[in-house]
């Protein structure tokens, strides 16, 4: 029986599914999206906007003093391309911008005054080819760094607002003749607090996408490859979720975790599978996690790009917690890593479920078998697992 006839025979169903998830990604990604039509046109306004390759974002939340959405308030933009739109029910409004440029948003100064904003209009510089400056975030009831006129808003990380740079009078002379040893001082403090947070922030990412690796080494020994591409095709397809098919974060959370699951799974139906029955050794499976890595990260910027994924459903205020600015998705996100974590640990420590390690003097086969438990793992979407003697075979030996 040859290879192509065993697949043929035992791997169709597999092979059925990957083709029919290949196909419906052609078709989300072979039509023309919304924001690729905005990018032709120069700017226009949009319900989201994400920054791409073509096409930066000009973005924000009309509130008044009191955090309350003002709905139906003309924005006007002008700059290198000029557009118009309408806050929503929720005060939000977006353009995507083609070109890179200064652009100024503004509102009319008799809705600023009603609502006791502390602007009527704010400048944003765009550059899609700058990380920090693809987005600009406009938010006209928070004030700027500087004593303006009453006429300039304050923007996001991506922008500076109208009137910052031109600040003069007697209390700017006075910030000039501070002692700068003492500010200085000041900013390194909060800088190291700063990156210390952001640090174990990310930290914690690392740990909870290192749960699933921990899994697949503990159960096979097989140290992939190929383990980010998978973490990379759970952001994507929740990026798709949100931003493509415009389904509820939690509802795009679940279809990643579907996906991420079925992928897994077929995987192990058509590779890792085949390879285990006819013995292969590890070293020779790690060499295929290669390969599957590059395909995969080829796969990827087919299909969605080189460029930056974002998921943006709001713009989130930011706040202080002593000399750390954070805002809540974060928090929210460190939150959740933290308690998959720990639960995880505990679930593997406190059950009978986790796999057992062979006997090094009776060598005998864990409770589970391998295959049962890489099926429970895609499945499960996140795990984590460490080997453990078998207390009944190695009680005489301790």
């Amino acid at each position: 029986m040859t290879a192509v006839t065993y697949l043929t025979r035992h791997r169709r169903p597999g092979i059925v599914i990957l083709c029919s998830i290949v196909a419906v990604l052609s078709m989300l990604f072979v039509l023309p999206p919304a924001i690729a039509s905005a990018a032709d046109s120069g700017a226009q306004a949009v319900d989201e906007c994400n920054p791409t390759a073509s096409n930066g974002c000009v973005n924000g939340i009309l509130q008044d003093a009191d955090k309350k959405p003002i709905a139906d308030v003309t924005i006007t933009l002008s700059g290198k391309a000029t557009a118009e739109t309408k806050t929503a029910a929720d005060g939000k409004w977006a353009f995507s911008v083609a070109d890179d440029g200064d652009y100024t948003v503004t509102i009319d100064a008799s809705v600023a005054k009603e609502h006791g904003l502390k602007a009527s209009s704010a400048t944003v510089t765009i550059r899609k080819a700058s990380f920090d400056k693809q987005r600009g975030v406009v938010r006209f009831d928070q004030a700027g760094d500087s004593t303006g006129s009453g006429t300039s808003g304050t923007s996001g990380s991506s922008g500076s607002a109208n009137g910052t740079k031109g600040a003069t009078g007697t209390s700017g002379s006075t910030a000039a003749t501070q002692s700068p040893v003492k500010k200085d001082g000041s900013n390194v403090g909060k800088r190291i607090w700063q990156q210390l947070y952001s640090g174990i922030i990310f930290g914690l990412m690392l740990g909870l996408m290192s749960v699933g690796m921990n899994l697949v080494y503990g159960t096979t020994g097989l140290q992939s490859f190929s383990h980010g591409e998978q973490v990379t095709l759970g952001g994507l397809m929740a990026y798709v979720g949100t931003q493509k098919l415009h389904m509820p974060l939690i509802a795009s959370a679940i279809f990643a975790i579907v996906i991420g699951a079925l992928t897994g799974f077929i995987q192990n139906e058509i590779v890792w599978g085949p390879l285990r029955r006819r013995r292969v050794g590890t070293m020779q499976q790690m060499i295929v996690t290669i390969g599957l890595s590059m395909a995969l990260q080829y796969t990827f910027q087919f299909f969605f790009g080189g460029d930056i994924k974002g998921i943006v459903k709001s713009v989130p205020d930011s706040f202080q917690l002593g000399p750390i600015t954070t805002d809540m998705p974060t928090l929210v996100s460190a939150l959740i890593a933290i308690c998959v974590i720990v639960g995880v640990t505990l679930f593997l420590y406190k059950t009978r479920l986790a796999p057992h390690e062979p006997c090094p003097t009776t060598r005998r086969s864990p409770r589970h078998p391998v295959s049962t438990w890489i099926r429970w793992s895609a499945w499960s979407g996140s795990s984590r697992a460490r080997w453990q003697p078998c207390p009944a075979c190695c009680s005489a030996s301790t």
